[in-house]
């Protein structure tokens, strides 16, 4: 997706509280063309609410009988609130170990259960996250509930991992839209709604008088608290987790020049992708693997890998280029390594925009053995295609013979671009490219030609 706003919405770093609370997620938009001139500040303290302690600070809840209802499509259940807030009050803690998510489908047909995996599927290209199937009895998974119904059931009961199981539950009408599905799991990677941000008034008018007590719950604001929590870039308004200017056929929130704001609900944006990152970031700072047609190219003339790299800001990376490169003369007739152009070129690819952020040239050379040699990049906050392409060409005039014995040489290179060492933000991450780490593991730090 291109997307040229360097935008995100509120994670909860070290506390979520000191947040606005955001719109009902269970409300599908609609769209008008009439707009609301919104004046004066709506006294919100005067309406009622329940007021409950959670996650170290206080929140706005509506109660709903056997649970409460937080942030209008997060469903707290009672029985587990003793649990819960003894729990700290950092999302930051509440992150998925190592960044697998393990699910459980329950009930959903397969055209449904299609649009789940797509979801999943934006959220793994766009992040450190994998979902996997629970196959092995894994204690702290999600459960995906199928609502058969005609009325719109869109929640998740917990914002970041809450250990054991926590729900999705979904109807008919929201499993048909990819984008609230990536929205309610989302709430379960530790995202809250975009307009929980603290500085959201800087960027929004709420109209308080056109709502009732229930819906009121979800804009109080608790400052006096004297609570904090982070905002991850600039407001976004085309963030997944944003809401629309509608609330049950009314407008509520508007931008502040009046005009209307329309959730989208098709992937998630640059801000949402930064916010992952910043909400579930790299415990095992990795290379991707990059499934296309064109990922790899294998011809006697052109060897190719790809990888993705993702980076948040402040990405200090340092790579090793190590090369083993022997080949025997025995069969080379007259000619020598001299007569070739043989080359390895690294290039790193803005994945958004289509650009060469850098790229290196490296001319191969007989060794004895393998030989290193290292380089510094520093990254902007982004996505990137690590392009690995080893590729040979005769110098001068060509014939059969001299393309054959340059097939024969092509074959020889052993070629690896590892990642030797990562700090982001002067944090130095850690890389397991060691052989104590496991084999799968271990491959994910290199790219090999």
């Amino acid at each position: 997706m291109k997307c040229k706003n360097i935008v995100c919405f509120t994670i909860a770093w070290v506390c979520m509280f000191n947040l606005f609370v955001g719109f009902i997620s269970c409300s599908r938009d609609q769209y008008i063309n009439e707009c609301i001139d919104i004046n004066d500040k709506y006294d919100e303290n005067k309406y009622k609410f329940n007021l409950i302690n959670l996650w170290g600070g206080k929140a706005a809840v509506v109660d709903k009988g056997g649970y409460y209802l937080f942030q209008g499509d997060i469903l707290l259940k009672k029985h587990e609130l003793d649990t819960l807030s003894t729990r700290g009050a950092a999302r930051i803690d509440k992150r998925w170990d190592n960044n697998k998510v393990y699910y459980v489908l329950s009930g959903f047909p397969s055209q449904y259960s299609a649009n789940i995996f797509s979801a999943m599927a934006n959220i793994e290209e766009n992040s450190y996250l994998r979902f996997i199937p629970r196959l092995e009895n894994e204690s702290n998974y999600i459960e995906l509930v199928y609502e058969n119904k005609d009325e719109w059931v869109a929640y998740s009961d917990y914002i970041g991992c809450k250990g054991g199981k926590q729900e999705i539950h979904l109807s008919n009408d929201a499993c048909e839209i990819v984008g609230v599905i990536i929205h309610e799991l989302c709430h379960a990677l530790g995202l809250y709604h975009e307009m929980c941000r603290v500085d959201r008034d800087d960027y929004v008018k709420i109209d308080f008088s056109v709502m009732n007590d229930e819906e009121r719950h979800q804009f109080k604001t608790y400052t006096d608290l004297e609570e904090e929590g982070v905002d991850v870039g600039n407001f976004d308004f085309n963030s997944i987790m944003m809401y629309s200017s509608f609330m049950n056929d009314k407008v509520v929130m508007t931008k502040l020049d009046g005009s209307i704001i329309i959730a989208q609900r098709a992937k998630l944006s640059s801000g949402d992708k930064v916010a992952l990152a910043k909400a579930q970031p790299a415990v095992l700072y990795t290379f991707y693997s990059y499934y296309t047609e064109d990922g790899n190219i294998d011809s006697d003339l052109k060897y190719q890998r790809v990888k993705y790299l993702r980076c948040p800001e402040g990405a200090n990376i340092k790579f090793k280029f190590q090369q083993y490169f022997s080949p025997s003369s025995a069969s080379w007739g007259n000619y020598s390594l001299e007569d070739f152009d043989i080359k390895t070129t690294i290039s790193f690819i803005n994945d958004d925009s289509g650009e060469i952020f850098q790229s290196k040239l490296i001319p191969m050379k007989q060794t004895s053995g393998y030989e290193d040699s290292f380089f510094t990049i520093q990254f902007p906050e982004g996505r990137y295609r690590v392009i690995v392409s080893l590729s040979g060409a005769v110098k001068g005039e060509s014939n059969s013979s001299k393309l054959s014995v340059l097939k024969k040489i092509m074959y020889n290179p052993r070629i690896y671009l590892h990642l030797e060492q990562v700090l982001i933000n002067n944090l130095k991450i850690k890389i397991p490219n060691g052989f104590e780490y496991p084999a799968d593991v271990r491959s994910e730090t290199f790219i090999s030609i």
